[in-house]
């Protein structure tokens, strides 16, 4: 993106404005996180978090307090992720040091921004200036070094070789193009970085091979990175993780490049630069683009993307959507702290419910997706969905009663490339009929009913006597079967999964059956087996409870209508 127009622009303009122009610690600052990482082109100027940035630029403005100009050119912008930024641009500093003279230089910057709280701060700030040695298409200037060092003689090779490896701004290691690549030189600063106090130690520890110094798991991709690379070019780059003297392991950046010794022999010369603040920097960031801040799963944006790419493989699948029920009347009466505290629960027992490579996002609020891929047996996934429904209601429900919440689920199984808007609409749905159709003695009572309704909805059944409304009913229920098509209640067939199906819904029938055929006392027995309340002594309280409060105390055994 090439634009002096967008906020992050302005709010890069803004920081140069109140560092350079200003001269101003305090709004300079405020432009700034707090754990901001900075990187300045001069020895030492490095600042992990704001404290440290404070004193590197009060060091800096009170050695030159007077106002200096500035411009920013040829300024680049990516959006990495939701509310982050990466930015390069080029900073000509203009410096009057008398009514006619003034001092130019360029500066090149990399930053990162990040939205905190919807203003626009610098996270990451890297200053760099150009090799006056270094051709345009080379990050490092190796060429320089090899082309220089091939016109000398062995003994002033030798000597321009460890000058320039010292001025380089990482470790230097070379190594013999042969298998392990044997360790032809290394400088001071590579010893440094890797924690070895002499030469002679490293080379000991290392066995005299380079290869000895990657990490185990990055050796096989290292190898092949080089070998390709030096095939179209003298020249590679890659990152990986490199041993230390303690055998911890740091992640580092290495560039090398392809020259030859005297005697023709090919060496592979290799600036190394420790990145490991980087790549926990860039881990962080890609952790809090892609992770709900609550629960630790996935969040909206990321897991659809994911979902996204997976439902294009074409293997079968199970789309499941949870949300807790009554939700808002728990966070109201017990406070939205133990509201978090179930969500979080709830996060928990789905991690551990299902396999790791399954995709696990909190939708919004009180809503999740779990998406399994490869998926094979149905059945298995209606043991886990009724383990983590019996786990809320044992580790939930009895301690927040008054809530009177639940959890519901709505499945799809499938292994067709779909729109995620319609599969998530086709899992969202409470009811959803097919087809349906019924025939008594040839005679067609219902003909191609298509019914859906959808969680919050509300649809009422209307027709003249004998137009089918009981029949539909029934058939939904699961009291009568039709002729053809299907009734889903909650992604459960009813006549396939009877029991899963009935768990969700709730019928009164004009004329109810079992009002005639049992006592009220039978009733609220059969009611109290069907709230789960098993006991005898708790059955008899909840009976005399409710009869007493209707003042039906003395109509027990009353049965019938």
């Amino acid at each position: 993106m090439n634009s002096k127009k967008t906020p992050v622009y302005e709010a890069l303009n803004l920081f140069f404005y109140y560092y350079l122009k200003k001269r101003d610690i305090e709004k300079t600052l405020s432009m700034v996180t707090d754990d901001i990482y900075s990187l300045g082109t001069g020895n030492g100027e490095i600042a992990l978090n704001k404290i440290q940035f404070r004193d590197l630029i009060t060091s800096e403005i009170n050695a030159l307090p007077i106002s200096i100009d500035y411009r920013i050119l040829n300024y680049r912008e990516k959006e990495r992720a939701k509310n982050l930024w990466d930015c390069i641009c080029n900073v000509e500093v203009i410096v009057n040091i008398e009514d006619d003279k003034q001092v130019i230089y360029f500066t090149r910057l990399t930053d990162s921004f990040e939205n905190k709280e919807g203003k626009i701060l610098a996270s990451v700030l890297h200053m760099s200036e150009a090799s006056i040695h270094q051709d345009d298409n080379e990050f490092f200037p190796l060429k320089y070094v090899s082309e220089n060092i091939s016109k000398l003689d062995n003994a002033s090779q030798h000597e321009l070789l460890e000058m320039v490896l010292e001025m380089m701004p990482g470790g230097i290691i070379g190594g013999y193009y042969q298998k392990n690549y044997p360790l032809y030189i290394v400088n001071d600063k590579y010893l440094n970085l890797t924690g070895y106090e002499t030469y002679e130690e490293f080379l000991d520890d290392i066995n005299g091979e380079i290869i000895n110094t990657i990490h185990p798991n990055d050796i096989d991709f290292v190898n092949k990175i080089v070998d390709e690379s030096l095939k179209v070019s003298n020249q590679y780059e890659l990152e990986y993780r490199l041993k230390k003297k303690d055998n911890s392991y740091i992640w580092v950046y290495d560039i090398g490049r392809k020259i030859y010794t005297a005697e023709g022999k090919e060496v592979i010369l290799s600036v190394v630069i420790d990145i490991s603040e980087k790549v926990l920097l860039n881990k962080r960031l890609q952790k809090e683009a892609s992770e709900d801040v609550l629960t630790g799963l996935y969040n909206r944006k990321y897991g659809i993307d994911l979902i996204k790419k997976e439902l294009k493989s074409g293997t079968k699948y199970a789309f499941m959507i949870m949300d807790i029920d009554n939700f808002k009347a728990l966070n109201d009466i017990y406070g939205h702290s133990e509201g978090d505290n179930i969500l979080q629960f709830i996060a928990i027992h789905l991690k551990n419910t299902f396999r790791k490579n399954s995709i696990i996002l909190r939708l919004g609020g009180d809503e999740f997706i779990i998406y399994l891929n490869k998926f094979l047996d149905e059945n298995i996934i209606k043991i886990k969905l009724d383990n983590i429904n019996q786990k809320y209601n044992t580790e939930i429900n009895k301690k927040y009663v008054e809530s009177k919440s639940s959890i519901s689920f709505g499945v799809v199984i499938g292994d067709k490339d779909i729109e995620f808007d319609n599969l998530y609409e086709m899992a969202d749905k409470l009811l959803d009929v097919n087809g349906l159709t019924v025939s008594v003695e040839e005679k067609e009572i219902l003909h191609d009913i298509n019914l859906s309704i959808n969680k919050g909805e509300t649809h009422v059944l209307m027709g003249p006597n004998g137009a089918g409304k009981s029949t539909t009913m029934n058939i939904m229920t699961g009291y009568i079967s039709a002729t053809s098509g299907e009734v889903k209640i909650g992604g459960y067939d009813i006549l396939e999964q009877p029991l899963q199906a009935k768990k969700l819904i709730g019928y009164l029938p004009e004329i109810p059956p079992l009002y005639e055929d049992m006592t009220v006392e039978e009733y609220l027995n059969f009611i109290c087996d069907l709230k789960g309340i098993r006991k005898k002594t708790e059955k008899e309280s909840s009976i005399n409870e409710v009869t007493e409060a209707v003042k039906i105390s003395d109509m027990k055994s009353f049965q019938g209508i």
